[in-house]
């Protein structure tokens, strides 16, 4: 996997590594990838509305995202203001 090196490098410092690639289409989050972040947070303790929260901000900066590529395709990338936050 692309990650591995990453993954061990975090494992020789933390006690448990979760990697969970979150992947988004133009129809939103799909795969079971949106399972494991779901199981994360509740592994973590975070409550279901907060859960929805971080859901709705996620897919936001995901649309966002690609809404700014879309908007840029054929032009340059120099200073991209979708950078600074």
């Amino acid at each position: 996997m692309k990650y591995d090196p990453l993954i061990q490098d975090l494992r020789s410092q933390y006690r448990a590594i979760n990697f969970i690639n979150l992947s988004m289409s133009a129809l939103g989050i799909y795969e079971a990838s949106s399972d494991k972040i779901l199981t994360m947070m509740k592994g973590l303790g975070i409550d279901n509305s907060v859960q929805k929260s971080i859901l709705k901000k996620i897919i936001n900066i995901a649309v966002t995202s690609t809404y700014y590529i879309f908007c840029r395709r054929n032009k340059t990338w120099t200073d991209p203001a979708l950078l600074y936050f």
